[in-house]
């Protein structure tokens, strides 16, 4: 065999050996933190800022959080947004929501209440 020559492919044996030795090496996941879904799932809550993921990363992490039931809810509501106009002075956002067992007015209180959370995490409210 020359230098050259690519090495030879691992066996099926020699795979599943390597994913066992893995396994067992793993340091295991305790029971109230979901393992990360994505790199945007580390990294935004380490920078505290939600735009080091995308929305896809961030809804996947939500359902895994979802039915793994570290994050058990009997309701549901994600808001969609999409910015229109990227200028700074006239920002417009074309919105929707998806919503599982809501009613209209429940949707408005949860709206109101998430509303000042972020305040709160702003530092408006105490």
């Amino acid at each position: 065999m020359t230098d050259d020559a690519p090495p030879p492919s691992p066996t099926i044996v020699q795979l599943v050996a390597a994913r066992d030795a893995l396994d067992a090496a793993a340091v295991p996941v305790p029971e109230t933190v979901s393992p990360p879904t994505s790199l945007g799932a580390v990294r935004a809550p380490k920078t505290l800022d939600n735009r080091q993921w995308t929305p896809v990363e961030c809804l996947r992490d939500c359902i895994a959080d979802i039915e793994s039931g570290r994050s058990p809810c009997d309701k549901l509501l994600i808001l969609r947004v999409r910015t229109i106009s990227a200028e700074q002075k006239d920002e417009v956002f074309n919105v929707g929501y998806h919503a599982a067992n809501f009613k209209a007015s429940e949707i408005l209180a949860a709206l109101e209440c998430a509303k000042a959370q972020v305040l709160q995490e702003m530092g408006y409210l105490e």
